[in-house]
């Protein structure tokens, strides 16, 4: 077996607390041939780490399952290599000259094996590392003794990867890598155990290559997030490079990968294309003429859809923020209905208005939704529009035979019941109307922003009161008011 080699500081400033120097370990194994030797001395003991192959990944070590030779084991405190060593033909690692004080080991597996199950602390024949997902795997904390051997185990299996190629399609989106694509670095990419619980992640290269290593057999959900601005590209059924995700409108896309086989799974290829959206603002239309004017406060919680015209499928959606802006994104070029569903507070669409930023969602009577039809999307593009809402108005009062001639109601005068009261714009159009109640009220509800008229008619041999607190309505020709 190897002896072990130690290190000695290259930054005089970095003292460890024992006094000796250390160095900020990296995720590729040390080259242990560089670190110089710990210096022997009456305050030190030894680790023996004894690697073994856990085939049936319990955490310990059974029959058949031998050392594994060529591990690097190095010994760590506060985060940085004090010494190190590599594992001989029988599986074993010695550290010796270890000044006694309190350490943890980090154990560094080649690609194709990976850490497996926790078993026991202080054993050779127990693995002493968790099985995190990294280049190399960190033990607990243990006390290494003066005059003492301390003992550890480490338990790995044979391991595997799942790798594949990434890139946007420059030209025709048809689903296919060809000649003069893009390649696709900086994609998200993950994997996640469906029993075992272990999650590993990565991003593909500048060069549109990934590649996920040291993954234990398992069955695994693979999943692809869709870089901003970009949307999986179509599925086709030309031959060639194609990708394993052609989702619609989708920000992710999973598959399952099974490794439980103990093969590698290679070309998990995932193929782009530029996204057409369709983004804008959801207003308050404070002067009611269906565009958005500069000041006008935004309106939060506006749920919007693109559906397929064609089958009504819903391909995307997006909310209004507080500033009441949204997107709708990963569309294809298509013709789609553009759904707007206001809050459930009061609110209705403005007035429309001609024009891409005018308002195109027309209010209707108890329904808080409505829809841009037609509306045409080309691959790639970008669309703006704007949806203007109001808080439409009330108008409500009391109809009463005013006996004292005071144009205010006591409690001793009557109410008028089944009294027509109607309300009409600036051109004599009745925007609504109602009858009294059994307690003379009347309600006007739904009225949009503008400038209107309360008109009624006399109870014939009756006229309206003076005009007061009690009163609006002034006497004109034949009962009117």
């Amino acid at each position: 077996m190897k002896k072990a080699i130690g290190i000695l500081s290259i930054m005089l400033c970095v003292l460890l607390a024992c006094g000796m120097a250390g160095v900020s370990a990296e995720d590729a194994a040390p080259a242990l041939s560089e670190i110089p030797p710990l210096t022997a001395g009456d305050n030190t003991g030894s680790l023996r780490v004894q690697v073994f192959n856990d085939k049936n990944g319990n955490g310990y070590q059974g029959n058949n399952e031998d050392g594994i030779a060529g591990i690097t084991i190095c010994l760590m405190q506060e985060d940085r290599i004090i010494a190190g060593a590599e594992t001989g033909s029988d599986g074993m690692a010695l550290i010796e000259n270890i000044p006694a004080g309190t350490y943890t080991t980090r154990m560094y597996t080649p690609e194709d094996w990976a850490c497996t199950a926790f078993g026991a602390d202080a054993q050779l024949d127990a693995n002493a590392f968790s099985p995190v997902v990294a280049g190399y795997y960190v033990s607990n904390e243990m006390t290494v003794s003066a005059g003492r051997e301390t003992l550890q185990g480490a338990g790995i299996q044979k391991a595997y990867s799942v790798s594949g190629f990434c890139w946007e399609e420059t030209g025709t989106a048809d689903g296919v890598y060809k000649d003069g694509d893009k390649p696709l670095g900086g994609v998200r990419i993950a994997l996640d155990g469906q029993k075992n619980g272990l999650h590993y992640e990565t991003v593909s290269n500048p060069d549109g290559t990934w590649k996920i290593s040291r993954v234990r057999y398992a069955t695994y959900a693979l999943t692809a997030y869709v870089p901003e601005g970009l949307m999986f590209t179509r599925p086709t059924e030309l031959r060639g490079m194609r990708s394993i995700f052609t989702a619609n409108g989708a920000s992710e896309k999973s598959k399952i990968v099974d490794l439980n086989d103990k093969t590698n799974k290679d070309n998990q290829n995932i193929g782009f294309t530029r996204a057409a959206e369709v983004k804008g603002i959801c207003y308050i239309d404070a002067n009611y003429n269906g565009y958005y004017d500069e000041g006008e406060q935004p309106l939060a919680g506006v749920k919007m859809a693109a559906l397929k015209q064609q089958d009504d499928e819903t391909i995307s959606t997006a909310v209004s923020g507080e500033d009441g802006r949204f997107t709708i994104t990963a569309l294809r070029g298509n013709t789609y209905r553009i759904k707007a569903l206001m809050p459930n507070d009061g609110s209705t669409f403005t007035v429309t208005a001609e024009g891409e930023l005018g308002n195109h969602y027309a209010s209707r009577p108890g329904r808080r939704e409505n829809f841009w039809n037609d509306f045409v999307l080309e691959d790639g593009e970008i669309r703006e529009i704007a949806i203007g809402a109001i808080y439409p108005a009330t108008v409500k009062g009391t109809v009463y035979m005013d006996d004292d001639f005071s144009a205010t109601l006591n409690g001793k005068e009557k109410i008028v019941s089944n009294y027509l009261v109607s309300l009409a714009d600036m051109n004599g159009n009745v925007v609504a109307a109602d009858k009294t109640s059994v307690k003379g009220v009347y309600e006007l509800i739904g009225i949009p922003p503008g400038e209107y008229r309360l008109t009624v008619q006399a109870v014939k041999g009756y006229a309206f009161t003076k005009l007061g607190e009690g009163n609006v309505v002034l006497n004109k020709t034949g009962g009117e008011g």
